[in-house]
C-alpha cells in the first residue's frame, strides 16, 4: 500500500469520525435544551431543521464509517474520496429537504407528526441517501415528465 494510500485512509476516518461526533453532540445538544429560547421566535423555528440536519449528517457519516471500514481493503481513489468527504453533507441536506416535502405533502408517507418520528425519519434517509436518491429521481420524473419515463 503506497504512504499516500494509507494517509488518505487517516484522514477519511478522523474526518468521519469527527463529523459522526460532531452530529451526535448537535443532536443531544438540542435534545438537552440547546436553542430553547422563547423569546426569539427565529431560533425557535429554526431549531428542528437542526435536528433533522443533525441527524441525517448522523445517518450519513455511521454509513460512510460502515463503508470504509467494509471496504478498507480497497485502493483509495479519488471518486471515493470525495464520496467519503461530501457523504455527511449531502446526507444532512437531503434530510431536511426530506422534512419539506413530506411538509409540503409533495412526498406521500406515512409519519407521525412529532420531532421524533421526523428526526428518526432524517437519520435514515442520512443512512440511505443512495435509494432515497432513486426514489426523488423517479418521484420529480413522475412530476415533470408527466408518464413517469424517461425521455
Amino acid at each position: 500500500m503506497p504512504a499516500h494510500s494509507a494517509r488518505w485512509r487517516l484522514v477519511i476516518f478522523v474526518y468521519l469520525s469527527v463529523a459522526f461526533a460532531a452530529s451526535a453532540a448537535c443532536l443531544l445538544w438540542l435534545l438537552s435544551g440547546g436553542l430553547e429560547d422563547p423569546g426569539s421566535a427565529s431560533l425557535t423555528a429554526v431549531r428542528p431543521y437542526l435536528f433533522y440536519i443533525s441527524a441525517g449528517s448522523l445517518g450519513g457519516s455511521l454509513y460512510a464509517l460502515r463503508a470504509f471500514h467494509q471496504f478498507y481493503d480497497q485502493p483509495v481513489t479519488v471518486r471515493f474520496i470525495y464520496w467519503y468527504l461530501m457523504r455527511p453533507y449531502l446526507c444532512g441536506g437531503t434530510a431536511m429537504i426530506t422534512v419539506i416535502l413530506l411538509d409540503s405533502g409533495i412526498m406521500l408517507l406515512q409519519v407521525e407528526d412529532s420531532l421524533s418520528a421526523r428526526t428518526g425519519l432524517s437519520f435514515l434517509t442520512g443512512f440511505g441517501y443512495g435509494k432515497f436518491m432513486e426514489k426523488l429521481t423517479h418521484l420529480a420524473e413522475a412530476l415533470f415528465n408527466g408518464n413517469g419515463k424517461k425521455e
